[in-house]
């Protein structure tokens, strides 16, 4: 773990909390992010704190081990920064979006996926070559591939809605992840400019899209 503490710590941290949280619900209620907390009460810290807990073990085992694989291999090369500014961006960036999709209604969430995915695109970026395994596809898909069609499926995941899954998290957090990674390390982001003004125009053009059309709900 000395070549990757900042992702060692994330993790022993994450299974810390998410354990103490499913044994003290108020505590659990108390971290979660929540569209009425954080817009009437202003308790904006759910944005980071959200991050930290998860609904179930399953979940929480998606998150710790995609964090991990990419985590661990960003680190080792680049060092804790390039792993601390994605993953906490992306936590807070996906946060944000998902308050801003759902400001005029009721909405909780939880989980650390919206920074998995800010190091998982922030990888993308500054460890081009790289492959990702998805199961039940028996091949490994390019990374830049697998980049286009996560916004293409997690935007489709957006509109329908209704299958308990952060989306909005998932989209944000991948955005602001690679945008931080790409002011942290400009040289790399020169280097990958095709890809990423791609991957930016693709996002901002399904964002626009979720945006327009996203129902109107009466405020809460």
């Amino acid at each position: 773990m000395a070549n990757y503490p900042f992702t060692a710590l994330v993790l022993l941290s994450t299974l810390v909390v998410s354990f103490l949280a499913w044994r003290n619900e108020r505590w659990l209620d108390a971290l979660m992010l929540d569209t009425r907390a954080v817009l009437k009460q202003k308790q904006n810290y759910r944005l980071l704190t959200s991050g930290w807990i998860h609904a179930d073990g399953m979940h929480l085992f998606f998150n710790v081990f995609s964090l991990w694989s990419f985590g661990s291999a960003l680190e080792s090369v680049y060092g804790p920064l390039a792993v601390a500014g994605p993953h906490l961006a992306g936590i807070v960036g996906g946060g944000l979006l998902a308050l801003f999709l759902h400001r005029n209604e009721p909405y909780r969430a939880l989980g650390a996926s919206g920074g998995v995915c800010g190091v998982i695109f922030a990888s993308v970026m500054l460890l081009p070559g790289g492959s990702v395994m998805i199961f039940p596809v028996p091949v490994p898909i390019p990374a830049n591939v697998y980049a286009f069609l996560f916004l293409i499926v997690t935007y489709v995941g957006m509109r329908r809605g209704g299958d308990g899954i952060g989306h909005d998290a998932h989209f944000g957090g991948a955005i602001i992840g690679i945008l931080v990674a790409a002011l942290l390390y400009p040289a790399a982001a020169v280097d990958q400019a095709f890809m990423l003004i791609a991957i930016l125009a693709l996002a901002s053009g399904l964002l626009y899209l979720s945006v327009r059309a996203k129902k109107s709900v009466r405020p809460f």
